[in-house]
């Protein structure tokens, strides 16, 4: 995603298909964030922002996340498996990701 597409998802806010998740999230929330998204239309999680505001991405695994990881955990903790995109960059300086997922039209998690 670039700068300009982020920034216009800051402005608009959450939505039932944007959703923004603070720095700090544990597997089950992530999980459960990204098997919402999935039973609705698809969408975007945003992790690393808080109220519209990029706060950082606290590292998953060790120093750094690996975003292969982050889908594998997803894909592994819904049934059936949601395959989601997870990518990684930075934004005013701070460290964000973002996982996206499409429209399952099945329960998951």
């Amino acid at each position: 995603m670039d700068p300009a597409e982020l920034r216009r998802l800051l402005t608009e806010g959450e939505t039932f298909t944007i959703e923004f998740k603070g720095g700090s999230i544990n597997d089950s929330e992530l999980v459960e964030a990204v098997a919402c998204l999935a039973n609705g239309s698809g969408g975007t999680l945003l992790v690393g922002v808080d109220d519209g505001a990029v706060v950082g991405a606290t590292p998953r695994h060790g120093s750094k996340t690996d975003p292969r990881r982050v889908e594998a955990l997803v894909a592994n903790k819904t049934e059936p498996a949601v395959l989601a995109r997870c990518t990684l960059d930075e934004m005013d300086g701070r460290d964000r990701r973002f996982t996206q997922t499409r429209r399952t039209g099945r329960p998951k998690h």
